[in-house]
């Protein structure tokens, strides 16, 4: 999706669009919203062992500016404040460029990890079921 348009005031103007579509969105919510991230959520923990789905959703509200008013637990809060950090961490100099490029060659030797050896997947599904199949 290319938001692009001719002059910085058009883009900016259609990301606050999309942006208050989004929290509008959020706001009143579905019941299938929560079903649906949970399993997205629950997939890329294979992936991202980290991840957290209470904490994830209280940032995805954050950053619309919307209050999580779902009660966290230690870990959930624990792995919230833990990704705050790193976002802090990025936005500063010379410092975020390391941790950058930190998470960075640690997202690729992830990828080349569960690509090779997806061994929570096999714990978790099977060795039968953890692999998928394209054709």
């Amino acid at each position: 999706l290319n938001l692009c348009r001719k002059t910085v005031a058009e883009t900016r103007e259609l990301c606050q669009r999309i942006n208050n579509v989004l929290t509008q969105y959020l706001n009143n919510a579905p019941l299938k919203f929560y079903d649906i991230a949970s399993a997205i959520l629950d997939g890329l923990w294979y992936m991202d062992v980290t991840i957290d789905k209470h904490a994830f959703l209280k940032f995805t509200y954050q950053l619309h500016g919307i209050k999580y008013n779902k009660s966290l637990g230690w870990y959930s809060r624990l792995n919230a404040k833990y990704r705050d950090v790193i976002i802090y961490l990025c936005l500063v100099p010379y410092i975020g460029a390391i941790v950058r490029t930190y998470y960075k060659y640690m997202l690729l030797f992830t990828l080349w990890f569960a690509k090779k050896w997806p061994i929570l997947a096999w714990l978790s599904l099977g060795k039968k079921n953890s692999h998928i199949n394209m054709y």
